[in-house]
This record gives structure tokens, C-alpha cells and sequence, in this order.
């Protein structure tokens, strides 16, 4: 009987500790946590015109019932450059768990020509290893180019017309999706770039836009030694 008393006081004191030491590391912790809330005022995505002063949308933020917006860090697009800008908005609650959204900002140029390139297109591409004088080829891969709010600026479903997505059967993920401004009726200029490796373009080149025919050419440099030659025909 002793021996079971024994244990049964030794079992308690360790419930005691084990209690004491949780209540030590949850010290300072408050028992309900709320996130802090961030929303957006405007669009997920801005197009802003290259070199004119940013002003932000607007975003308002909370903790609970408490208004924290004065808390978030915002930062600013590159207002200089043409391209992409993925802004963050962040903050910090009071037990110290951040949070965070973010606002794309596509900079382009003013005075961009009103030719109309939008529409669903069949692309070939030819790919040169420069390294090692190799070269890898596919056609009839899809491609979208799609209006924005901006005249003359366009959305491009993959710059290298489904090379690693349809080409290779990476999948939608391995695509080159991006921007590109019409400079003239029969030129455009690259704008922004993304893909699943997060290695922009080296240059783009040797445009040649035909939109009576629906005809469009372009070579693409990526890793300072491939270079895509670029076919697409209008559907």
C-alpha cells in the first residue's frame, strides 16, 4: 500500500511541474490571438504609367475590433522602370504573428499605339543552346494575348509559346506568362516576365507585328544562352 501511495504523490508532483513550466512558457501570451486583417482598396492589379508620381490605392487593417492600418509597412513600386512590381503590405499583431498581402503594380510607357493584337494564336518555337549548338523545336502550341484597361498593353499567356508547359508537358506552371506594350502598329516592347525558375528575360528582339495578317515574330534571350525564336499565328 505504501509503494502505491508512493507513486501516487510522486505522479502528482509531476502534474504540478509539468503545469508550472507550461504556465512559464505561455507567459506574456494572450489567450485569444486575433491576425491582423489587411485589405485592399483598388485592384489586386495596377497598371501605372512609367515616371509619374505613385499614389497609393488605399488599405485599411484591424486586430480584432481594433484599427491597427497605422501599423502596416506598405512599400512602393519602382515608378522608373517598366515591369512588374509586386507590392507588400505587412503587419504584426501584439503576441508577434505577422501578416501580410500583396498588390501587383505593371509600369509601361504613355503614347502606346491603338492597333488591336488581342486574340487566341497557334505558336511555333525553335530553341538554340548558344552553348553548345543545340536546338529543340515544337509547333502548334496555344497562345493568348489579352487586352488590359491600358490601351496598347497587353497580357501574354507564355512569351516562349508553351515551350516548357506544352513542349516538354511541365504543365500551366512552367508557362512564361507576362506584358508587353505596342510601341508601334507593327512593334512591341517587353514589359514583364515571370516563371517558375524567376529568371527574366536577357533582351527580347527582332519584333515584327503584322495585324492585318495576324502575324506576329520575336526572338526571347533567357540565361545568356538560350534564344527562342517566336512564331505566332492569329486563329
Amino acid at each position: 500500500m505504501k509503494i502505491n501511495i508512493f507513486k501516487y504523490i510522486a505522479f502528482i508532483f509531476a502534474v504540478l511541474v509539468f503545469a508550472s513550466c507550461a504556465e512559464k512558457e505561455t507567459e506574456g501570451i494572450s489567450d485569444i490571438t486575433y491576425y491582423v486583417t489587411i485589405v485592399l482598396e483598388g485592384d489586386e492589379i495596377v497598371y501605372h504609367e512609367k515616371d509619374t508620381p505613385w499614389v497609393e490605392p488605399g488599405y485599411s487593417a484591424t486586430e480584432g475590433e481594433d484599427d491597427v492600418t497605422d501599423a502596416v509597412i506598405a512599400t512602393e513600386p519602382d515608378v522608373s522602370v517598366l515591369g512588374s512590381n509586386t507590392l507588400s503590405y505587412s503587419a504584426t499583431n501584439s503576441d508577434g504573428y505577422s501578416g501580410a498581402v500583396s498588390r501587383e503594380v505593371i509600369v509601361h510607357s504613355s503614347g502606346l499605339s491603338s492597333v488591336d493584337i488581342s486574340g487566341e494564336y497557334t505558336g511555333d518555337v525553335f530553341r538554340l543552346n548558344t552553348d553548345d549548338n543545340s536546338s529543340v523545336s515544337f509547333a502548334g502550341n496555344p497562345v493568348v494575348i489579352s487586352k488590359t484597361s491600358v490601351e496598347g498593353l497587353y497580357m501574354i499567356s507564355d512569351w516562349i509559346a508553351g515551350f516548357y508547359a506544352v513542349g516538354y508537358g511541365y504543365g500551366a506552371g512552367y508557362a512564361f506568362p507576362g506584358y508587353l506594350q505596342m510601341i508601334s502598329d507593327t512593334e512591341f516592347e517587353h514589359v514583364s516576365m515571370s516563371n517558375a525558375w524567376g529568371d527574366p528575360f536577357d533582351s527580347v528582339e527582332s519584333v515584327i507585328v503584322d495585324a492585318s495578317t495576324g502575324s506576329i515574330t520575336y526572338t526571347a534571350k533567357w540565361l545568356g544562352k538560350y534564344n527562342f525564336d517566336i512564331s505566332l499565328q492569329k486563329d
